[in-house]
């Protein structure tokens, strides 16, 4: 994520919207180093905590239950 300062974000404002819309970039705008803002392509959430934040973008097929590889030896 790259970071702008935010005394050159209002010069700087519609370059970076288009290279958000072109390039799905994201930014990060900063205040004497600390962050006060983020810019994100629409629909681009942020997950608060890394616990389910992945939830609903994989799907099982399959049986999940059986073991792939049989442990017992075949005599």
């Amino acid at each position: 994520m790259k970071k702008i300062k935010l005394s050159g974000f209002p010069a700087q404002s519609l370059k970076l919207i288009e290279s958000i819309q072109a390039n799905g970039e994201s930014f990060q705008i900063t205040k004497d180093g600390i962050v006060v803002a983020e810019l994100t392509p629409p629909g681009v959430a942020r997950a608060d905590t890394l616990v389910g934040f992945m939830r609903g973008s994989m799907v099982i097929k399959g049986d999940v239950i059986s073991p792939v590889l049989s442990l017992a030896k075949k005599r």
